[in-house]
Parts: structure tokens; sequence; C-alpha cells
């Protein structure tokens, strides 16, 4: 809520924000005109979302795995070992992916920069990618 507080009431800080200003209740004046101009934006901010929310589809479906390498009784751990490898890759992964993200939204959202379709479309692509093979882990 607090990067859509700001923009609502036109403040910046140099605070790094975890969030995203939550563009689909703005309409009118109220959406920076960045926004206006991007047909992707609301789309790159739902999969930020997804990917980085603590309740987001990413952490659910890493929840999920990181529980069954726990549960597992394998001699020396190997299946723990073999999960929490895969979810330490994707989360670097996942991580690198998110901080294009949110550097598109802040731009857009903070400091009237424009981004492309097709900027935008490249990293949803990449998020859903890091969705489908955090979804693909064993559970």
């Amino acid at each position: 809520m607090r990067p859509t507080i700001l923009e609502l009431v036109g403040l910046q800080d140099d605070y790094l924000h975890d969030g995203r200003v939550i563009s689909e209740i703005l309409e009118g004046y109220a959406r920076p005109p960045a926004l206006k101009k991007s047909t992707r934006f609301i789309a790159l901010a739902q999969m930020y979302k997804q990917l980085n929310a603590s309740f987001g589809e990413f952490a659910m479906a890493i929840l999920k795995s990181s529980t069954k390498a726990l549960a597992s009784n394998d001699p020396d751990d190997a299946t723990y070992s073999s999960i929490e490898g895969q979810i330490q890759s994707l989360t670097a992964q996942r991580d690198a992916v998110a901080a294009q993200m949110i550097s598109l939204l802040n731009g857009a959202e903070f400091n009237g920069q424009t981004f492309s379709d097709a900027q935008a479309q490249s990293v949803i692509v990449q998020g859903q990618a890091l969705l489908d093979q955090a979804n693909a882990l064993p559970h």
C-alpha cells in the first residue's frame, strides 16, 4: 500500500520499495502518465506479485517443495539436497527477474519512465517460466 499512497499524494522518497503501486484501482488523473502509455503495465505488475509476494504462486510452490524435501527420509538426505538445490537456483533466478520488473514498475510509477510492451513482455515470459519451473518441482 505504501507505494500506492506515495503515488496518490505525489510524494517520493529514497526508500527502496518492496511492493508496487496498485495500479488496478487508479483511474483518470490518479494514474501516472507512464502507466497510461503502457498496455502491459498491469500484466507486469501482476506477474511481479506472483513472483515476489509472500503468498504468491512462486512462494506457495516453493513452500510445498521445501516441505516435501524436509519430509524425505532418503539416506544421506539425497532428496532434501536435490530439492533444496533446485529451490536455491530458482530463487536466485527469481530475484534477478523480479529486480528487472520492479525497476520498470518503479521507473514508470515514480519517475515518469516509459517502457515498451516488448520490454514488459520479455520479463513477463521469464516470470511465467519461473512459475512453471517452481510448480514442476516435487510436491
